[in-house]
């Protein structure tokens, strides 16, 4: 968790979608992408602790097996007609956790400092929302930008900031939105940045998103292949 919060808000981040990229854009490159991150940063942490990538120590190998046993057991109880409806929840579970993570830094781009790294993680580096009920029911999830700012901090102690991009409104509905091929903007970003899609953008509440479009704080490549630099033309 705490590699893949240091890299939020970068090109380098397979889970920080890009402007006037749609959810279906953004779900492959976070599903495989994602995956490759993900097991070269464990196979990171156990070579600096000593141990073999392939391990009882590696937690991916660890939650696979777990996954394997439960579904197993699960067919040998009730039979193996359940196993299409435990890959489905799976489907549904992973594309769930993925549009959350759509919204939650759509477009939002961190600088690079003049040494080459990235600039702290700051509130305004997360689409937060402020929606009373969907908070309560979410432990806060919603303020996500407290959450990268202060990795330390409870869920359900987290705290609102105004400088933070806000949703236009609360998970439930922004995720059906997102489903819908909907993007979040903050405004009219010009003819250089208009959504590929014809489907109509989600307006939010804060036109600074405009603002980072032309100084090159937002994230507007789309096609360009990932990796690639920060500085490079779009």
């Amino acid at each position: 968790m705490g590699s893949w919060s240091c890299r939020v808000a970068t090109p380098e981040d397979p889970a920080s979608s890009r402007l006037v990229q749609s959810f279906w854009q953004f779900l492959p490159r976070a599903v495989v992408d994602g995956l490759r991150s993900a097991w070269h940063l464990e196979s990171r942490r156990l070579q600096r602790r000593g141990h073999h990538t392939f391990s009882h120590r590696n937690d991916i190998l660890t939650a696979w097996a777990l996954t394997v046993l439960l579904f197993t057991g699960l067919c040998l109880t009730f039979g193996p007609a359940v196993l299409p409806y435990l890959l489905l929840q799976a489907v549904l579970g992973f594309c769930l956790l993925e549009t959350v993570n759509y919204l939650e830094h759509y477009g939002l781009l961190r600088q690079r400092r003049p040494d080459g790294r990235h600039e702290r993680v700051s509130p305004r580096h997360s689409w937060n929302s402020n929606n009373t009920v969907s908070n309560l029911l979410l432990f806060q999830l919603q303020r996500h930008s407290d959450h990268h700012a202060n990795p330390l901090r409870r869920y359900q102690t987290l705290r609102h900031f105004d400088e933070a991009p806000q949703l236009p409104s609360g998970y439930a509905t922004m995720i059906v939105a997102a489903g819908m091929g909907a993007r979040v903007v903050a405004a009219h970003h010009g003819p250089q940045a208009q959504p590929p899609l014809r489907r109509r953008p989600v307006q939010s509440e804060r036109p600074s998103i405009r603002r980072d479009c032309a100084d090159r704080r937002a994230d507007v490549r789309v096609r360009q292949p990932w990796p690639y630099s920060s500085s490079s033309p779009p």
